[in-house]
């Protein structure tokens, strides 16, 4: 498991750094009640010293995440990290646009969110990036889903260096990173 978890963070390092691109996680093949795609990042970022909290996920999927990797389920106001299950409905998540976003003193001490989708191939709508990592702008299509998700996020991460990272993954493993410092327009 550690030469999984260690390879799950030097994709999301890798990612982070390369803004727009995907990547895929490897694993061994897992049955618990949690997608394995949120499963080998929770291997890699969770552990005591850390909290999260869930949206769109059922109590058991919530204890999996405690009992697993011994960290504490928190108000989503004081989350460091947030999963956003594939059952989420837009009630649950404007509870997203309490996210901390760190502060000015401390902007590291923020929330990511990892967002989990049926697919992230099955992208509709076009998007432009640009930020640290992408050189002038980067062409993305994302799936609908994450349209709301793009909109609270851009409501979080208006007064830079505040804000919230965010991690996608989909049911294939395939993995793609925004970082607080990148900017999302969606284009028609």
């Amino acid at each position: 498991m550690i030469h999984e978890t260690q390879q799950v963070f030097r994709t999301l390092v890798q990612l982070n750094s390369y803004v727009g691109e995907r990547g895929r996680l490897e694993g061994h093949s897992f049955n618990g009640p949690i997608s394995q795609g949120a499963f080998l990042i929770a291997a890699t970022l969770l552990d005591q010293e850390v909290s999260f909290s869930v949206l769109g996920m059922e109590a058991e999927q919530e204890n999996y995440l405690q009992q697993e990797f011994r960290s504490f389920p928190v108000k989503i106001t004081e989350a460091d990290f947030i999963f956003v299950g594939k059952k989420v409905t837009a009630e649950q998540l404007t509870a997203l646009q309490q996210a901390k976003i760190g502060d000015l003193i401390d902007p590291q001490k923020s929330a990511t969110i990892i967002v989990e989708l049926e697919s992230l191939s099955e992208a509709s709508v076009h998007y432009q990036l640009e930020g640290p990592g992408i050189k002038e702008r980067k062409s993305v299509d994302f799936p609908k889903q994450l349209v709301d998700i793009f909109m609270i996020r851009e409501q979080l991460n208006q007064e830079y260096p505040l804000g919230v990272d965010l991690i996608i993954v989909d049911e294939q493993l395939e993995i793609l990173c925004i970082p607080r410092t990148t900017l999302i327009k969606e284009v028609a």
